[in-house]
């Protein structure tokens, strides 16, 4: 997601699917709750309103899951490479 842009629920929603998928690899991340919480009541008020548009705090937040996102399947391609990339931060 370049130029961190907010582009409406489709992003809230491939951003919430992939922490959702650490989640379920990961049970004792309780922290991941918390951010899947706030990406399905976004996913809701940006699919609800086509007006919507989310917080500059919420973007930033956003659009680092959204690299998360783009480097896990660019290393889950590579032969060998971890599905999650080491050192990987949720903000």
């Amino acid at each position: 997601m370049p130029d961190d842009a907010f582009r409406g629920p489709a992003d809230v929603d491939r951003a919430r699917e992939f922490l959702v998928e650490i989640e379920n690899q990961q049970r004792d991340a309780l922290e991941i709750d918390d951010v899947i919480d706030e990406l399905r009541a976004e996913f809701e008020k940006s699919s609800d309103d086509v007006m919507y548009s989310a917080s500059n705090d919420f973007i930033l937040r956003l659009s680092s899951y959204l690299r998360l996102v783009d480097e896990s399947a660019t290393a889950s391609r590579s032969v060998g490479a971890s599905r999650y990339p080491r050192g990987s931060v949720l903000v």
